[in-house]
């Protein structure tokens, strides 16, 4: 059913007052790379065309062997020879919700920019929603987004589409975070991740703190790392974990095999281990194939008391090798008991 207006017709002017459809099923068919354009067209229209409600129910998108049902789609908008402006675009289905708004210019590049609320249901009943904006063309695109649900992370940035293939440059900040597990709560006061790259590999560095409520006693924790994954190999050029004065520090690469090299330094181990004194230092090394590395470990540690124990010191050494190889030496100073 529709209501349009033909009398501004002769002025090139099209106005549908209103459209209603119903069960409506689309196909999207892929295209192979015979089919692909080296340049966008550019769409003149020959008339200007203005909707002021279009309303689509029922909606089966066939996308390969999967479809997807929408209940509803609401549309207003008009277009006016290569420029269509959006005024409301509203899609309703049983997992996602979208309100959107924006304008494109249908020539060169695509020019666009657009605002969208959208809200998810996974399969598992959980709930995200955020808020988008995006500006820019099929060359580049400056984005910035709102996670609202399950927790508030802002996201600003730009993507840049280069040879068939794309680029991200993404900065995360967070001003808090309440997370909830099945076994523990995750609080976060502060933190940001920068993201670089795509699905075929990717550079990361985040730094953020950290609290564990089913592990109280550990207060203070903070991460930062720098971590890149490119052709199945992932490395971390820097990652340190703090807990107070407390470190640990990691890098590495991961592929088909494994080199790590992990040092501990451990002057407050009461921040650990409540009730535990003195300082410990370690160091840890694996190399190898990733599922059967050989490892070295050296461990020293000076002072350390617990209730009624304490050393003086502490030397361990042990090689670890796949094969069974092994040979480890303790050596412990004054263990008063």
């Amino acid at each position: 059913r529709f209501d349009i207006e033909l009398l501004p017709l002769f002025s090139s002017n099209v106005a549908i007052n209103r459209l209603d459809a119903d069960a409506l099923q689309a196909f999207v068919l892929e295209s192979g790379e015979a089919d692909r354009e080296e340049e966008l067209p550019t769409i003149q229209l020959p008339v200007s065309i203005s909707v002021a409600r279009a309303t689509i129910r029922n909606v089966s998108i066939q996308l390969g062997p999967d479809t997807h049902a929408i209940n509803r789609i609401d549309f207003a908008g008009n277009a006016r020879g290569s420029n269509v402006r959006v005024r409301t675009l509203a899609v309703r289905s049983d997992q996602l919700d979208v309100d959107l708004v924006g304008q494109v210019q249908l020539r060169n590049l695509y020019p666009a920019d657009f605002q969208a609320n959208w809200r998810l249901t996974l399969p598992d009943g959980q709930k995200l929603a955020g808020e988008l904006g995006a500006k820019g063309d099929f060359q580049e695109i400056a984005i910035r987004h709102n996670l609202t649900e399950p927790l508030a992370l802002a996201t600003t940035g730009r993507i840049r589409f280069e040879s068939d293939d794309w680029l991200a440059e993404l900065e995360n900040q967070w001003k808090a975070i309440d997370w909830a597990f099945p076994e523990s709560r995750l609080r976060s006061s502060g933190g940001s991740l920068a993201l670089r790259g795509n699905i075929k590999g990717f550079a990361a560095d985040l730094d953020t703190n950290v609290q564990l409520d089913d592990r109280p006693e550990i207060k203070g924790l903070r991460a930062k790392a720098n971590i890149s994954y490119v052709d199945g190999t992932l490395k971390v050029d820097q990652g340190d974990i703090l807990i107070g004065n407390n470190r640990a520090s990691v890098a590495g690469v991961l592929n088909d095999l494994l080199v790590l090299d992990a040092t501990l330094t451990i002057p407050d181990p009461n921040a650990l281990v409540p009730g535990v004194t003195g300082s410990l230092e370690a160091r840890v090394r694996l190399k190898g194939q990733k599922d059967q590395p050989n490892a070295s470990i050296e461990l020293n540690g000076a002072g350390l008391a617990w209730g009624d124990y304490s050393t003086k010191s502490v030397a361990a050494n042990a090689q670890l090798s796949a094969n069974g190889d092994n040979a480890v030496t303790l050596d412990i100073e004054q263990l008063l008991m």
